[in-house]
């Protein structure tokens, strides 16, 4: 695989079937500007009423499916980038893991958006919920796994497991068997998993995962374990100094970050069979440390290691919400992301 500096931008699919054009071009355009050559998004949403692209369950709604189609052709107009599609979401924003499992349990309603609420961990042991999954994953992969912008298969955004008593393979279990099936459908293309990066209890030894972990072990999440399954063909991680450890000052959080990336690298190397990394999601909030950061990512892509991508979150359109994270092309910090991808990303044919 080819290093490559990227961005998030989540909201594409949801302006397209908006019929909210301008903008996509407009951010697309943007994205194309500053030198990005990967954009990943998410290729969901779900649940009752307007604007969703799945209204009940494996069943892809005709008018979203053509805003969908439109996107690609207009990625694949544009030339010179390619897409990491993220098939569902752990959070319950636009439906994801939850809706699933609210339909397996006949229930009406998306449910609670609250990042507290379980119900959505059911997915990865119900047997109803996944075969949801499955046909839906089904659907989308094979209507454009044959599109030229297709650049990978994301099974699942930021998986975890907050169930009582959880077994910690129980994530590993899931993300063998999506990422299989996934693999059964496309063998063109690579696939992984949107994981933030925590380890989990068996961490493999000498390292020191428990110094490294700012959650604890509270997540249900074993990211050695479930990198290590061969339907996984590149591992990622995320990284929010800020948001996992609230009590840091900004130059703790960078420091954090580094070693964050350092310490995942080092297991690649020593417990995955020198598997490929992406930072799939990265960014600090204002600070004077954030372009340190975008500078450490981009010596360490160009060391030409073990990491293979950065896509930092996220580009938008002038005007779109700001997160805290938010890039738009008039940013200041945009500039060393477009040295990054100048220097990283070489040229895709159109």
């Amino acid at each position: 695989m080819e290093p490559f500096a990227g961005t998030n931008c989540y909201y594409l699919l949801e302006k397209a079937i908006y019929n909210d054009r301008d903008i996509v071009r407009n951010t697309l355009r943007d994205i194309k500007k500053a030198g990005f050559n990967v954009i990943r998004m998410w290729a969901f949403s779900d649940g009752e009423g307007q604007g969703k692209l799945q209204t009940r369950p494996g069943v892809p709604d005709p008018a979203a499916l053509a805003a969908f189609d439109w996107l690609m052709d207009e990625v694949e107009a544009l030339g010179g980038i390619k897409l990491m599609l993220t098939l569902t979401n752990c959070l319950a924003d636009y439906g994801g893991m939850q809706q699933y499992v609210r339909w397996a349990k006949g229930e009406a309603g998306p449910g609670p958006n609250d990042f507290g609420f379980n119900e959505r961990f059911e997915l990865y042991t119900n047997s109803r919920a996944k075969d949801f999954y499955k046909e839906y994953v089904a659907a989308i992969i094979n209507r454009y796994k044959g599109r030229a912008c297709i650049h990978s298969w994301d099974i699942c955004n930021e998986p975890r497991n907050r169930l009582p008593n959880a077994p910690s393979d129980v994530i590993a279990g899931w993300v063998q068997e999506a990422a299989g099936w996934v693999k059964s459908l496309d063998t063109r293309h690579p696939v992984t998993v949107g994981s933030e990066g925590f380890f989990g209890p068996s961490p493999p030894a000498p390292v020191d995962w428990q110094g490294k972990n700012p959650y604890g072990y509270n997540e249900g999440c074993n990211w050695a374990l479930e990198s290590q399954s061969p339907n996984i063909d590149f591992v990622c991680i995320h990284s929010y100094a800020d948001q996992w450890r609230r009590g840091d000052t900004t130059q703790q959080w960078l420091d954090f970050n580094k070693q964050w990336l350092d310490c995942h690298l080092e297991a690649c190397s020593k417990h995955l069979g020198n598997k490929p990394l992406v930072l799939q999601e990265y960014n600090m909030p204002q600070c004077p440390q954030r372009t340190q950061y975008y500078d450490y990512v981009r010596q360490t892509l160009a060391a030409k290691n073990l990491l293979v991508g950065a896509l930092c979150w996220m580009t938008a359109a002038e005007g779109y919400y700001n997160d805290g994270y938010t890039l738009y092309a008039s940013s200041p910090e945009m500039q060393p992301l477009t040295s990054m991808c100048a220097q990283i990303n070489r040229p895709r044919p159109a």
